[in-house]
This record gives C-alpha cells, structure tokens and sequence, in this order.
C-alpha cells in the first residue's frame, strides 16, 4: 500500500521543504527565514502564495511526539489522543486545523499525523 503524503496538492510548499534541507546541507547556516528571503527577493508572487491556507480535508491518525508516550506531561495537545482519528478542516503545507479543535484557532504541524485518506 501506497504510503499518503501530506504534502500532495502542496507542490510549492514539499519544494520549499526540500530546498530547505538541501540548503541546510550544504550550506549550514541558512534556515526558513532566509531562504522565504531569497524566494522573496526573486519571486515575489510565488512567495506570497507560498504557505496559504487552503481548504483540506483528510482524515489524520494522531500520532504524537516520539516522547510523548514516555512524558505525557510534555504531550502536544492535550486534547488529541494517540491513535485517534481527526478530520481536518484546512492545510497551509505545513500546519493542520481541524473541526474537532476546540477553540478553532488552533493548528499542530503534520508531523504529528500520519494521512489516512
């Protein structure tokens, strides 16, 4: 079975990602702030659209912290239990909000899921 990706219908966001870590690679002083400034500098329109909330909805497994279970008292969010299942309401390529969050401002990064559809 085909491994879900968070980043698909996210092309411009996986790039900026990859870009990331190949910069942080090679040149290892470089972080997200400089590298939206060179984005920004040289492609201004793609910058602004980069990173956007969109409409997303996917059903995500919770899957926490690598720690979490150990430390409960450093959990993510207290709200989300492990190996739940959460609907998600939008995606930036980075973040998550979801319908079942409870003051509704909230997002959590999509390392913290894994994609079930």
């Amino acid at each position: 079975m085909k491994k879900l990706r968070h980043q698909e219908g996210f092309s411009r966001e996986w790039v900026f990602h990859l870009l990331l870590i190949y910069l942080g690679y090679v040149w290892k002083r470089v972080n997200a702030r400089k590298l939206h400034s060179i984005i920004r500098f040289f492609s201004p329109k793609l910058d602004s659209c980069l990173f956007m909330v969109r409409p997303c909805e996917r059903q995500l497994r919770y899957i926490g912290r690598w720690d979490e279970e150990k430390n409960a008292f450093i959990a993510c969010c207290s709200h989300f239990v492990i190996g739940n299942i959460y609907k998600s309401k939008d995606f930036n390529g980075a973040t998550y909000s979801f319908y079942e969050d409870k003051d509704g401002e909230g997002r959590i990064g999509c390392a913290y899921f894994e994609r079930v559809t």
